[in-house]
């Protein structure tokens, strides 16, 4: 025990020098690193009020920013309703635009057709427009005639057929004219020359009480024709009712014509003419209509260019404002994402310093630790030392003392081995006699079950030996029958063989023989069906000319009376300038046969037809004309209801795949767009995705699954906003993977609630989420057969 204190005591002497250099070198270094963490602390403070005040500009910034972009968003949305009420109403403008040029050109088109005038006048005016009558005609009375719109009934009423009359130069245009019309047998016309030479001089009675003279209210549209005008309405008067004219017509014997603002006539003669308009078309309404609606064009073609340079500004603005509000946006992320920043650069300041803190307290904790056990360590030195020199006196006693032990010790042991030996040999005779022993008797009564189990075995054993050789014999005997009949058919197998090669031999030759034949037969047919071809060609060449000669002699005999055979002889070949003069005096003679046309016998009936055809297409034009609005109203209608529906329906389907489309893509975005909001009849729709993880891409740069799933996403979207009975998905999760299954299968399930659902799929967790599954499988080549499985 003393030496091994001793030991220990030295043991610990050399630990404690050890710990005590240890812990100089210790506090020097923790004191150079409490220097250099002081050092970085006033840095990081240093930094840290540098971020921080960069942090508060930022947070004032995007404060400003935020107030900018909701006033800039506000604005937008302004500006957006202006738009959309700019495209209402240029909508309504362009509406209104199409039903008035859609009347104006019906209009224009039964004015220049004149189908109000009577067949000779329409004949004149379009042998005029064709330059087929030459004079100075100058085109309708009514065409020439300006009437205020309240006194419209009372001038047609009055003038009647006279608005009908062609205004001519003079007499002689007038008689061309009717010289044209008798010549081509095209009806009558009544022709009024614009030089009557003073010829014309009615008297002009008093104008009585009451009355308006109607030649004062009529005007010319030229002054050029308002003697033809003023001669026209000369004698007729004006008054208010049909009452007041007949008491006129009592009281002062005036002999003109007097006619209300409704269209009602008395004549000289006393005749009442009036009733209810028949619904026809009108000369002078048809015009006053067509100068009106081309006003009104006009005036709605102003409107819409400045309602269309309106939404032009309010697009323009929009745009900008846009734009602004997009870089708004992006400045709010670029100083979210820098106030992000400086936040974690705050948090990691501040996280340094207080651990740069820690770090020194630790430090000068470690310190005084490290000095008090320096003191604690010299002390201990110090008693281990005084220790050490009385163990020294001790331990020398002592191995005195263990000398002395040690030698009896020896003899001691010397003994007690010898005894041991003797009582180990005499234990393991022992222990070796009692195992013989036992094993004798176990394997004595193992022997005797195993001769008992032998002598069963040798009684059986002796019946198989007996029956085996029996069957060996009866074996052999037929092993040797069967290798007589093997080497026999052994024989005639090489026989056969060898005919067979050579037969094989011969029919190579004669395959060879063959191909060169059908060779050489090919090209002989090959060449006889190009001789049959040309014979054929040649043949139809033939006929052709046969017949062309056939039909040039049946048209000279047809046409001129000439046998064409008969003059054959004395047939001699003319010149090519001569032929072409003939041909040319042809040409012309064929021009003058055609320009003189035929006799028309039938121009009564015609006329008659013509005259019936002409009340039938006035009737279909007054007809048209009702459906034309009617069709109007209704395609403004459908427009109204169509651009509605369009609009509920995709605001319907976008909100559906703004739902359907996360659940697809856990964390993504995805939006449907209209390419054209102003026009919602022509618009597209795009599809606007943001799959989690990558940034926004054309959709031909997806994936398969990814496409897959935008298209499932869209189209279930369609489904949730009007669900459908009866519904077929033919492997439409072919692309998708295993995560991406899952979450379609959920899907699948939700829409199956409305609709009844075939899923043709390979897939074994698609099939999960069915009711019934029905496999088609092939047991047999060609006959398929159906195994069904209800999973309920």
């Amino acid at each position: 025990d003393t030496i091994t204190e001793n030991a220990r005591l030295g043991n610990l002497l050399l630990s404690l020098t050890k710990n005590l250099e240890d812990l100089k070198r210790k506090a020097e270094r923790e004191c150079g690193e409490i220097d250099e963490n002081n050092k970085k602390l006033i840095a990081l403070r240093n930094s840290l009020s540098a971020v921080e005040s960069d942090l508060s500009s930022d947070m004032e910034r995007i404060e400003l920013l935020k107030r900018e972009e909701k006033t800039t968003g506000e604005n937008l949305v302004a500006a957006r309703n202006n738009l959309k009420a700019a495209d209402e109403r240029i909508a309504a403008i362009r509406e209104e635009t199409g039903a008035k040029t859609s009347r104006l050109t019906s209009l224009k088109q039964l004015h220049e057709r004149h189908e109000w005038c009577n067949e000779g006048t329409r004949h004149v005016l379009e042998a005029v427009r064709d330059r087929a009558l030459e004079g100075s005609i100058r085109g309708l009375v009514a065409d020439y005639i300006k009437v205020p719109k309240e006194y419209e009934a009372a001038v047609e009423a009055v003038l009647d057929d006279k608005l009908q009359y062609v205004i001519v130069g003079n007499q002689k245009d007038g008689m061309k004219a009717i010289d044209y019309l008798k010549d081509h047998s095209s009806g009558r016309g009544t022709f009024v020359p614009l030089d009557n030479s003073g010829k014309y001089s009615p008297s002009r009675p008093d104008c009585p009480e009451g009355a308006l003279r109607l030649c004062d209210l009529v005007h010319a549209t030229d002054e050029e024709f308002s003697g033809v005008v003023h001669r026209l309405l000369e004698n007729i008067l004006l008054v208010p009712d049909l009452s007041a004219a007949i008491s006129l017509w009592q009281a002062n014997g005036f002999t003109g014509t007097y006619v209300t603002p409704k269209g009602d006539i008395i004549r000289p003669d006393g005749a009442l003419t009036g009733g209810s308009e028949n619904g026809g078309s009108s000369s002078l309404g048809g015009s006053r209509e067509i100068t009106e609606l081309e006003e009104q064009i006009k005036e709605l073609a102003l409107i819409f260019e400045g309602k269309k340079e309106e939404r032009d500004e309010l697009s323009d603005v929009i745009s900008r404002v846009d734009s602004e509000s997009a870089q708004l946006r992006s400045d709010i992320h670029g100083l979210d994402l820098e106030i992000n920043g400086r936040g974690k650069d705050v948090e990691r300041l501040e996280g340094e310093i207080r651990w740069i803190e820690q770090r020194i307290n630790v430090l000068a904790f470690n310190r005084e630790t490290l000095e008090s056990e320096e003191t604690m360590t010299v002390e201990k030195t110090a008693d281990v030392k005084n220790k050490m020199a009385s163990l020294k006196t001790e331990v020398e006693a002592g191995d005195s003392r263990i000398l002395s032990i040690q030698e009896k010790w020896k003899e001691a042991r010397g003994e007690l081995e010898e005894s041991e030996r003797n009582l180990t040999e005499k234990k393991i005779l022992l222990t070796s006699i009692e195992e013989k022993a036992k094993s004798g008797i176990e394997t004595l009564s193992r022997l005797e079950g195993t001769i008992s189990e032998t002598d069963a075995r040798i009684e059986s054993m002796v019946g198989d030996v007996d029956a085996c050789e029996a069957k060996t014999a009866e074996a052999m005997e037929s092993m040797k029958n069967e290798g007589e009949t093997l080497k026999v058919l052994y024989n005639r197998h090489t026989e056969a063989e060898e005919e067979l090669a050579g037969k094989r031999d011969d029919h190579g030759r004669e395959n060879v023989i063959h191909k060169q034949k059908e060779q050489e037969i090919q090209k002989a047919r090959k060449i006889s069906e190009g001789f049959s071809r040309q014979l054929s060609e040649m043949e139809m060449e033939i006929r052709e000319a046969v017949i062309q000669a056939e039909t040039l002699k049946e048209g000279a005999n047809e046409k001129l009376g000439v046998d064409l055979d008969s003059l054959l002889p004395e047939f001699k070949t003319m010149d090519k300038s001569d032929a072409e003069g003939l041909r040319k005096k042809l040409e012309t003679h064929k021009k003058r046969l055609e320009e003189f046309g035929e006799v028309n016998l039938l121009a009564l009936s015609e006329h008659e037809e013509l005259k019936e055809r002409h009340d039938f297409l006035a009737t279909q034009i007054k007809d048209l004309n009702s459906s034309l609005d009617t069709l109007q109203k209704t395609i403004t209608r459908i427009n109204q209801i169509s651009r509605k529906r369009f609009s509920e329906t995709f605001e319907a389907v976008n909100n559906h795949f703004k739902e359907v489309f996360p659940r697809l893509f856990p964390g993504g975005k995805g939006v449907l767009r209209l390419t054209d909001e102003s026009d919602m009849l022509e618009t597209g729709v795009d599809i606007d995705i943001q799959v989690p993880g990558k940034k926004r891409q054309n959709l031909s740069l997806l994936s398969g699954g990814e496409k897959a799933l935008a298209a499932v996403a869209l189209i279930f979207a369609i489904l949730m906003h009007r669900p459908s009975p009866f519904l077929i998905l033919d492997e439409a999760d072919a692309p998708l993977d295993d995560a991406n299954i899952s979450l379609f299968r959920e899907l699948v399930k939700d829409i199956s609630a409305n609709s009844q659902i075939v899923f043709i799929t390979h897939n074994k967790g698609s099939m999960e989420a069915a009711d019934n599954l029905i496999g088609v499988t092939m047991e047999k080549h060609g006959i398929s057969t159906t195994v069904s499985v209800s999973m309920n």
